[in-house]
């Protein structure tokens, strides 16, 4: 069974949408790694639309009061977001390869550990004021959400669930991820002139190449 390096996937997240990690002030403990014998699924860099040509006064104008690096802002914290995505669907594809068979031992130990590890750099992030105000309400909504995926982790950890019932029990989990990137999608389109559909298009491409690297599948050429 492949491996997945963890700590990259976290960093070619964060790299792919043009920003690192928030500065907390605070040293951040390093993630486990585990280390890969297949390579980790890349996010292209997000689309933008070509400006169209028209007079200046007619161009789009960032919202008032807003800093000129606000959409880079935007796009790390939709990074950020993007990772919980990314550690939902780890954890309910760890869980059916537990109750399958094909994962166990120090493997699956250590990909439980690096699970872990994401959900505490995305409690982090978000524990900090939203990066710009187009992504105030996603960035609020994945504060609640982020708790119910460690609740399901701990709650598998301690035997009080088993393998098979992880799946149902991210359910509800799974479908606010996919509300809040959506209106994360929708907010950086209206407010920063960035592509939603196309970046709606990348990110669920990257997600199905994550499950496709966790199931140890071939990953289809472009």
């Amino acid at each position: 069974m492949r491996q997945i390096a963890l700590l990259s996937l976290l960093a070619l997240v964060l790299e792919a949408c043009g920003a690192g990690a928030p500065s907390t002030g605070q040293p951040t403990p390093p993630l486990p790694i585990v280390q890969p014998t297949a390579a980790v699924p890349t996010i292209p860099p997000l689309p933008t639309r070509e400006p169209a040509a028209a007079p200046a006064p007619e161009q789009p104008a960032e919202p008032a009061g807003a800093p000129a690096d606000s959409a880079g802002q935007a796009r790390g914290g939709y990074a950020a977001l993007v990772l919980l995505k990314g550690a939902a669907v780890m954890l309910e594809e760890t869980a059916r390869q537990y109750q399958s068979g094909q994962l166990q031992g120090a493997e699956g130990a250590g990909r439980l550990i690096g699970i872990g590890a994401i959900l505490s750099s995305a409690d982090q992030q978000l524990g900090q004021d939203a990066p710009a105000p187009g992504l105030q309400q996603a960035w609020d909504a994945g504060r609640g959400v982020a708790p119910l995926l460690r609740d399901v982790l701990t709650r598998w950890l301690s035997n009080q669930i088993s393998a098979a019932n992880v799946p149902g029990a991210l359910q509800p989990a799974q479908e606010r991820i996919d509300s809040l990137l959506a209106d994360a999608e929708r907010s950086l389109a209206e407010q920063y002139g960035i592509d939603g559909a196309e970046l709606a298009r990348i990110r669920e491409g990257a997600i199905a190449k994550l499950r496709q690297s966790l199931q140890g599948a071939p990953t289809p050429a472009p």
